[in-house]
């Protein structure tokens, strides 16, 4: 991985910027989430995004012209899919970084960390893309259904 240029270069600063923006936005989190399973149809993601189809088209289609996700034609439906996991990775950092805070904070007024993988100490995490914290956290209380193209749940496919 290049290091990071030191000062960081003005344009490269808006360009980072712009990509930070890209993925900055709530729904946009949410089509990334679901995609991170595999491949999948709209009907998917707008049940994962919990919005209206017209609204995860216009997040997907941002996505989209950062080169973040892609599409593929099957039949006659298109199937979208995760092209470049640079997010994902951004994403599991601060989830890991959040967890760690979180952790330290519960030990600062002496209470227990919640007991879960997502709470774990980063170091003891295995880094990984796919790692989640509980839906229920997330999604504040609701169990958002997001089927792969094989139609299994992603709550099937964690069993």
């Amino acid at each position: 991985m290049p290091a990071l240029p030191d000062p960081i270069p003005d344009p490269l600063v808006e360009l980072l910027a712009g990509r930070l923006r890209v993925i900055g936005e709530p729904t946009r989190i949410r089509v990334l989430d679901c995609l991170r399973h595999g491949p999948t149809n709209m009907q998917s993601l707008v049940d994962a995004a919990g919005t209206s189809q017209q609204n995860v088209s216009k997040h997907r289609t941002r996505l989209m012209e950062h080169g973040f996700i892609g599409r593929e034609r099957h039949g006659t439906e298109h199937h979208y899919r995760i092209i470049d996991t640079s997010p994902l990775q951004i994403l599991d950092l601060l989830s890991a970084d959040l967890a760690d805070q979180l952790r330290r904070l519960a030990e600062l007024i002496g209470h227990d960390a919640p007991d879960s993988e997502w709470c774990a100490p980063a170091a003891e995490r295995v880094p990984s893309i796919v790692s989640e914290p509980p839906r229920d956290a997330r999604s504040r209380g609701r169990q958002i259904p997001c089927r792969s193209v094989e139609g299994r749940t992603m709550r099937d496919e964690r069993r």
